[in-house]
């Protein structure tokens, strides 16, 4: 359960930076220029980011022997790498998308 509270956490904290932060303001802007329909759109979606940084968060966890980050290490019994990195990365997604949305209630409530 630690695992899957730090995992989500992780992917929600790097694409709220990713998405919401100034210092990535004129990485957006290149992207609306130069391809606004593939790498914008990933870059202010909060479904699709999280899904390509969970699956970067679960292979490099994999790579750098970090067994306490990804939540589906070892469920299987043997390493299955891609059938794990789909599932972080679909996991991340789901988390971040939901503490994303728990977050922008909690501001329209505060808001009324």
């Amino acid at each position: 359960m630690e695992k899957l509270l730090l995992f989500g956490i992780l992917c929600y904290s790097i694409t709220n930076i990713a998405v919401y932060g100034s210092i990535f303001n004129s990485w957006r802007s290149f992207w609306e220029k130069y391809s606004p329909n593939f790498f914008h759109k990933l870059f202010t979606c909060f479904i699709c980011l999280p899904f390509w940084v969970g699956a970067i968060l679960s292979y490099a966890s994999h790579l750098f022997n970090y067994k306490l980050v990804s939540p589906t290490y070892g469920i299987w019994g043997v390493d299955m790498l891609l059938v794990n990195i789909f599932l972080d990365a679909c996991i991340g997604s789901g988390l971040a998308w939901l503490i994303h949305t728990f977050q922008e209630t909690l501001e329209r409530i505060g808001n009324k």
